[in-house]
């Protein structure tokens, strides 16, 4: 099965990941830390920045495959 980043995405594949997984506890933790954790030289906290941390690989329909 070939997985995917969340940047690789379609845009249809990328509104599901946000819609499905962008609450999720793991999600909102980091977004939290690095807000806390950044300055005004940080890189731009998008989704595909939060996902690529975790390190998620998504298939074509924007399903976590873990």
């Amino acid at each position: 099965m070939q997985t995917y980043k969340y940047d690789e995405l379609d845009k249809r594949g990328q509104d599901y990941v946000k819609q499905r997984y962008g609450d999720d506890q793991i999600v909102q933790e980091l977004v939290n830390d690095l807000i806390d954790e950044t300055s005004a030289e940080s890189p731009d906290l998008t989704v595909g920045y939060i996902f690529d941390l975790l390190a998620w690989r998504f298939n074509e329909h924007g399903e976590w495959i873990v």
